[in-house]
């Protein structure tokens, strides 16, 4: 009886997931939108609404080694992503476009699945373990040929 009336809860794991991508995806499209400077204006700040600026730190790696790391850029690329300006972001690192391509992709889903009540068919489920593993290793090997574009940019393999 206890198991009925858990699955009639208005506020299933499902929407429980969907509210916490709903968050995070809009904090982090408006969090940059409109608190963050614009990248063109020279070293990248935050602008808090009481009228302070926070200088945003440097990569510690690109400190201590003088390489770029895998996402070294990355804030000014989602900056300039999020002002509509998606060459100039694919050109400060190219994985940008896709966070903020994947947070509008994750609101939408949240928003997805909070109006379908948060359940996915028998079918599309997938073994936690094997998702979760499919994710780590796409993630591996997106960041790896992210740093290998930025290494051939730093080297001025590539000139963009």
């Amino acid at each position: 009886m206890e198991s009925v009336a858990k699955k009639s809860r208005w506020l299933t794991i499902g929407r429980e997931r969907a509210i916490v991508v709903l968050i995070i995806g809009l904090g982090l499209l408006i969090g940059i939108r409109f608190f963050v400077n614009d990248p063109r204006a020279g070293t990248m700040a935050l602008h808090l609404p009481s009228g302070q600026e926070i200088s945003l730190p440097t990569c510690i790696f690109n400190d201590y080694t003088t390489l770029p790391c895998m996402i070294c850029g990355l804030t000014r690329s989602t900056a300039h992503m999020t002002r509509g300006h998606i060459v100039r972001s694919w050109r400060e690192n190219p994985l940008g476009p896709f966070v903020v391509l994947g947070a509008v992709y994750g609101v939408l889903w949240a928003i997805w699945m909070l109006i379908t009540g948060g359940t996915r068919p028998e079918s599309d489920k997938v073994d936690a373990a094997v998702r979760s593993r499919r994710i780590s290793m796409w993630a591996i090997c997106i960041l790896a040929v992210v740093w290998v574009i930025n290494l051939a940019r730093h080297w001025e393999w590539i000139r963009w």
